[in-house]
């Protein structure tokens, strides 16, 4: 089950990094950024994805605070003419241990959680007369030709998500 978080009002994190790829790289085919905290879990339920992650909001705080943030469990693209969605998701090299999350979840929550992980997914909006995959991986993401700026090549790895 996936689960991405988003920030109800505003993403300051978002907001910078547009501000930075706009005004201080100079891309400014990249039109929109939005950033979401992608939670995958691996879990024995019959819940749907929605029905889960309602659950676990309403019993903890653990994977995001519902007075200020909200969740999809899918990504949707815009619907704009003029814009291309692309997704990118970027998470550590080396994975981390999340043990201690999955026992409070199991025990506070009464679910039966195997693994979780968490990651950051990008949604940029790109121009629709450029090449968007293209694009994002030229001069967003590390690449021999940028040191991009969604991900940082030291100790982050990405992938493209389908959209």
């Amino acid at each position: 089950m996936e689960c991405f978080v988003y920030q109800k009002h505003i993403d300051l994190h978002a907001v910078s990094a547009l501000e930075a790829i706009n005004t201080f790289m100079n891309l400014t085919d990249c039109k929109r950024l939005s950033r979401y905290v992608h939670w995958t879990i691996d879990v024995d339920t019959t819940e749907t994805p929605s029905e889960f992650f309602t659950k676990i909001t309403e019993k903890s705080y653990y994977l995001l605070n519902p007075n200020k943030e909200g969740f999809y469990t899918a990504l949707q693209p815009s619907k704009g003419n003029d814009v291309s969605t692309i997704f990118v998701d970027v998470f550590p090299k080396v994975e981390l241990d999340n043990t201690v999350l999955v026992d409070k979840l199991n025990l506070q929550c009464g679910t039966h959680i195997k693994r979780i992980q968490k990651a950051v997914t990008w949604q940029c909006e790109i121009d629709c007369q450029q090449d968007s995959k293209a694009y994002v991986k030229t001069h967003l993401l590390p690449s021999e030709t940028s040191s991009g700026i969604l991900a940082n090549p030291i100790y982050e790895s990405f992938c493209f998500l389908n959209n």
